[in-house]
């Protein structure tokens, strides 16, 4: 509930945030990287995989992934700090990357 200064009161809905996912168990390596990122599922399915910049913005098109492993090519991204977004079965998780040139 929020109360604004005239009285006025807001409802928003409950969420419920799930931790510890088995998505959790994903590996990416090399940490820092310099051509390649490659990535490991806990099990063979459907990731949708998202790289992102630090402010958050989407450098690339979500690439699909239907097995347990997955190289992303990053020779064409400056050094900095990285994220990678990565879906399956309605969870999301994201993880830090350093690209080092």
């Amino acid at each position: 509930m929020q109360t604004d200064l005239d009285g006025k009161q807001t409802f928003t809905p409950v969420r419920s945030v799930v931790f510890g996912s088995s998505l959790s168990s994903i590996a990416i390596y090399p940490n820092p990287a310099t051509d390649n990122i490659r990535i490991s599922f806990p099990s063979a399915g459907q990731y949708q995989v998202t790289l992102l910049n630090g402010n958050g913005q989407i450098l690339n098109n979500p690439v699909l992934s239907l097995g347990d492993n997955l190289t992303l090519n990053i020779t064409n991204l400056n050094a900095g700090l990285y994220f990678i977004q990565i879906n399956h079965q309605g969870i999301s998780e994201i993880k830090k990357i350093v690209i080092k040139k």
